[in-house]
């Protein structure tokens, strides 16, 4: 007979054999997804949606300062080289992509994603898709590496780290579906 035990807590109180663990109730701790999970998942949700751009409208930075601290930067691959920004630069740069004509409308999505946490600090692998200028088909794949810290009890992006896919450097297969 095999004993599991399903928490620290548990275990100094009791174990349960297979045989007599309640189907119904789900006590495997691993399975459940903690408050901590659904704040950062919250966050990451949110700090995706601050780019969403429909066609016809402006990009709207408002709810920035919710999802991104204000030293967040964002590094990202060319060729052999990573370069180094703030994220608000970013930001202008995205206002005047549309301002100039060049983009009229902008969806990046998560399609699936790794976390992990510890005290204030998260760090989230998202696997992600970009709309530009079309809904139509997707434009490109990526990869970001994104560090969240916990401040004031909120959940916020420092850090952003993009691998775009590519030839050299191809998604998981679980994600073809996704092209």
């Amino acid at each position: 007979m095999t004993l599991i035990c399903l928490s620290i807590a548990s275990l100094l109180q009791s174990c349960e054999t297979k045989e007599n663990k309640n189907p119904e109730k789900d006590t495997n701790e691993e399975t459940k997804i903690s408050q901590i999970e659904i704040d950062i998942n919250k966050a990451i949700e949110g700090a995706y949606k601050v780019w969403y751009v429909k066609k016809g409208d402006n990009p709207d930075f408002s709810k920035y300062e919710n999802y991104y601290t204000s030293n967040a930067i964002f590094q990202d691959f060319k060729k052999d080289t990573v370069i180094v920004s703030l994220l608000s630069d970013g930001v202008e740069e995205f206002k005047d992509a549309f301002k100039a004509g060049h983009l009229f409308s902008f969806d990046e999505r998560e399609i699936g994603s790794e976390t992990t946490y510890f005290g204030n600090v998260a760090h989230r692998i998202s696997y992600h898709i970009y709309h530009t200028n079309t809904n139509d088909s997707i434009t490109k794949r990526g990869v970001n590496s994104i560090q969240l810290v916990k401040i004031k009890g909120k959940w916020k992006t420092q850090s952003i780290l993009r691998q775009i896919e590519s030839d050299k450097y191809q998604f998981p297969k679980k994600y073809d579906s996704f092209r």
